[in-house]
């Protein structure tokens, strides 16, 4: 048996070719969907590389874009979407992208594996931040009923220093009747329940900022990207109509956090971001008509040589021999994908900040 073997290192029973694959559909599905259920295995599997992902993405290199890029599925989505969401979502965070939550195990009639919960820290349905809404109250209860059992609580009056006013204050005093095994269970369970609560208040206090900066870089993402997220808003949006229930406060928070607004039962763009999204669907209608446009010429230059009347002069020879010599003198590594040159006119392929001029 092998040991001291990293959880990012592991080879989870597949060839190196699957597990690449399965590395990709893991960081693809955690980039678009932020939350994704699998097991305890993939999860630790997928923890590391995504961390590092949202590193590279933070850097903004030439090179972390080409990494970035040559890893992720639906790089149309997934790509815009980690360059510029999630590396501002975390600009000021060093790390602890990512959270795993166990939950439960496989069926019995499968391999009984553990289960888990990844999810990116602050995202829009974070675990942890409606945790602390639901059930912060009960957990202070759980360690005031603790702190009620291993300590006697004194009140002792203080004077406040700059006014002068009395305030009392609880000074907790550990009891001396209890055994040893019974401190030790007390103190167990009173550190994991403050290192909870520091979690909770933590996702309290960034969820707020998180949630702006999302709403800042959404008008940000490409149309397609847009359209996808609104349809399916408005895909919700029917079917809580068909059961005859109305849209809640929450919900219709949620869809501003979003950048959306319910308007006589469809989903449409808040006029904050409905200028961005416009001047993007422009620039994109014109790569399209671009590309579209250049086409049509290949398909009338097709149909000249097919009815024999092509003109070859002098001028046209000598252009078509220098762009010749020109791409071919043009290095392997500036010639990108039809993807890579429709996402660079976007904005998204150029050098950013940390990258080589």
């Amino acid at each position: 048996m092998k040991h001291g073997i990293r959880f990012w290192q592991k080879k989870l029973g597949r060839s190196p070719t699957h597990r690449k694959d399965l590395m990709s559909n893991l960081l693809t599905e955690l980039v678009e969907h932020e939350q994704i259920h699998t097991t305890v295995a993939k999860a630790k599997f997928v923890k590391h590389e995504m961390e590092t992902m949202i590193n590279r993405a933070k850097r903004g290199s030439q090179e972390d874009w080409e990494v970035i890029r040559n890893t992720l599925f639906s790089q149309e989505r997934s790509v815009p979407k980690l360059m510029k969401t999630l590396a501002e979502r975390y600009q000021d965070r060093p790390g602890g992208y990512l959270r795993i939550i166990r939950n439960g195990y496989n069926s019995s009639g499968s391999d009984r594996a553990p289960r888990a919960i990844v999810e990116l820290v602050n995202n829009s349905k974070d675990l942890m931040h409606k945790s602390a809404k639901v059930h912060g109250d009960l957990i202070v209860k759980q360690l005031q009923d603790i702190e009620g059992i291993k300590y006697h609580r004194e009140t002792v009056t203080l004077v406040d220093p700059l006014t002068g006013t009395p305030v009392e204050v609880f000074k907790l005093q550990e009891r001396g009747d209890l055994n040893g095994a019974e401190r030790k269970r007390l103190t167990a369970k009173e550190v994991a329940i403050h290192k909870r609560l520091a979690k909770l208040r933590t996702s309290l206090s960034t969820f707020e900022s998180a949630r702006t900066r999302d709403a800042r870089t959404l008008a940000q993402l490409p149309p397609i990207a847009f359209d996808e997220l609104r349809r399916r808003l408005q895909t919700e949006v029917e079917e809580i109509a068909a059961k005859g229930r109305s849209l809640s406060e929450k919900f219709k928070h949620n869809l501003t956090l979003k950048g959306f607004e319910v308007v006589d039962g469809k989903v449409v763009a808040l006029p904050g971001a409905e200028q961005s999204f416009v001047e993007a669907a422009m620039a994109q209608l014109a790569i399209s008509e671009s590309v579209a446009s250049a086409t049509a010429a290949d398909a009338a230059v097709a149909a000249d040589v097919v009815a024999g009347e092509v003109v070859v002069d002098a001028a046209s020879t000598a252009a078509a021999t220098s762009s010749a010599q020109e791409f071919k003198e043009t290095p392997a590594s500036k010639v990108g994908s039809f993807t890579k040159n429709i996402l660079a006119q976007l904005g998204l392929g150029g050098r950013r900040r940390g990258g080589n001029q």
